[in-house]
């Protein structure tokens, strides 16, 4: 019997590169917009990582957060999501 699934939804890490890059490699074309790239998957790390380090008063707007999707009894990536925080900045209101 498989066990039932345990998901969480948490901010990436670094050590998630495999596991985001084995998510890109079995996308179908077209359909999300991750890289089957190393180097760019683990940019886009360091770029969270520095968003979700930011202090509040720090922020610019330019911020984008990585999370994934982990599934605990499999230990592994099932799926990832992003937010770009570009909301009301630039926008002169």
């Amino acid at each position: 019997m498989t066990p039932e699934p345990t998901l969480s939804l948490r901010p990436v890490r670094r050590d998630d590169l495999d596991g985001l890059q084995r998510l890109a490699a079995g996308a179908s074309p077209g359909i999300g917009s991750l890289r089957n790239d190393a180097a760019w998957l683990a940019h886009r790390i360091e770029h969270s990582l520095q968003a979700f380090a930011t202090a509040d008063d720090a922020v610019s707007g330019e911020e984008r957060y990585l999370f994934v999707l982990h599934d605990e009894a499999a230990d592994r990536l099932v799926g990832c999501s992003g937010i770009t925080a570009r909301g009301g900045y630039g926008s002169g209101i």
